[in-house]
């Protein structure tokens, strides 16, 4: 009986804990402010450097012409790579935002809900200043005035990381741009040199699953929602990860292709009803998940459904350690902004064309910025692949940009 009480009394605080965390966020988020003394995020900070540095990945120059930005002024800073891990975001940039560099004020990253849930982690994040990056949390934010950095790749350009391809990832509905209009808050690009290279990736470990699924089923590729990156299928289900911009703290349901058949041999151990997926045979936490339904002859796939989640993709790291996140291979870093990128006056509802003229100007800045100093901070190889822009709304980018 000692031990049933003990448990439940560890678990009670467990609750307790988690439902106070969150109380503490929630208010952070809506009425401002930090949790601690600054000088108690910026001990954190340091400590947090030196173990960066500790294990060789430290930064070795800064540099870029946003250094010299309008300080009178408020700021979205928009950082990239997203990276397998944003290691450079939160060992190493988190000075600048403690420091009000280079814009003058204090900044807060916006990270994914789903790092709040981790433990020690979280605690470190809202220590440091981070908020969730959810719709209305930024809209009060830079309704306060507060500057705020954001990385708008996500879980999409996380799961497509790379060592080899330095890559930029966009969601379809430009949510950074549009809050940015909404609230006259310029874009201010800034570039971590060095981010992708502290993993290596472990090419085709998916594929054959990915090959067999797509070659039994391309009709699945028709669906006018998705472009899938990874496919799994495990002895229980079948996991798609498609890249669709949904919010990150929504649920939202997409109509999929109304019928997919399926041979008998996957017939009898797919799942009838429900909505249920295996950690089985995959290589990631799951985003996406299917709802599948059974008829007569067939299995139909009624909804794909968008879950709050995150990717891990399958990496090695310092000695060839698979999936050694706090060992990353030792690599200078070098941090770059650019100019920023004016948005005009505040606009409550702005035009589609209006987003998509300050988008445009956004993605040209950055690309100044990587050509100008990519041969210089990265490998060679790597700067010569260039930088690959990839919208996620299927639209195409425009070759002088390209």
């Amino acid at each position: 009986m000692s031990t049933l009480w003990l448990a439940a009394l560890i678990a009670g605080f467990v609750v307790l804990y988690v439902k106070v965390k969150e109380h503490i966020l929630r208010t952070l988020e809506h009425e401002g402010g930090r949790i601690v003394p600054i000088w108690v995020s910026k001990m954190l900070r340091e400590a947090l450097g030196r173990y960066s540095n500790f294990v060789g990945v430290r930064e070795v120059s800064i540099g870029g012409e946003g250094l010299a930005c309008d300080r009178s002024r408020k700021y979205m800073i928009v950082w990239h790579p997203h990276g397998f891990i944003t290691w450079v975001p939160f060992f190493i940039a988190g000075r600048y935002a403690l420091d009000a560099q280079p814009c003058g004020e204090h900044w807060f990253p916006v990270v994914a809900p789903v790092l709040f849930r981790v433990p020690i982690f979280s605690e470190m994040l809202i220590i440091l200043g981070a908020r969730r990056v959810d719709k209305k949390v930024i809209d009060k934010m830079l309704a306060r005035g507060d500057s705020i950095a954001i990385q708008p790749g996500g879980v999409k350009e996380q799961a497509q990381s790379s060592e080899k391809q330095e890559q930029a990832f966009f969601p379809a509905r430009l949510g950074f741009v549009r809050m940015a209009i909404r609230h006259g808050v310029d874009l201010l690009p800034a570039y971590f040199f060095g981010e992708n290279q502290l993993y290596k990736k472990v090419e085709g470990y998916q594929q054959p699953l990915a090959r067999r699924f797509l070659a039994t089923y391309p009709s699945c590729m028709d669906h006018p929602h998705t472009t899938f990156q990874n496919v799994f299928v495990s002895r229980r289900c079948i996991l798609l990860c498609p890249c669709v911009d949904v919010g990150p703290a929504t649920l939202e349901t997409y109509s999929a292709n109304p019928k997919v058949s399926f041979p008998p041999l996957l017939s009898h151990s797919l799942p009838i009803q429900g909505y249920l997926y295996s950690l089985q045979s995959l290589t990631s936490f799951p985003l996406w998940y299917v709802h599948i339904e059974s008829t007569d002859s067939c299995f139909q796939i009624r909804d794909v459904v968008a879950l709050r989640g995150m990717t891990l993709p399958i990496v090695t790291s310092r000695f060839g350690i698979p999936m050694g996140g706090l060992l990353p291979i030792p690599t200078p870093i070098h941090t770059r902004y650019g100019r920023p990128v004016p948005v005009g006056p505040p606009e409550p509802d702005p035009s589609d064309e209006r987003v998509e003229e300050v988008f445009l100007k956004y993605l040209a800045e950055l690309r100044r910025l990587f050509d100008e100093h990519a041969k210089d901070c990265l490998p060679y190889d790597v700067a010569q692949r260039g930088l690959r822009i990839v919208r996620l709304d299927g639209k195409p980018v425009p070759e002088d940009i390209r």
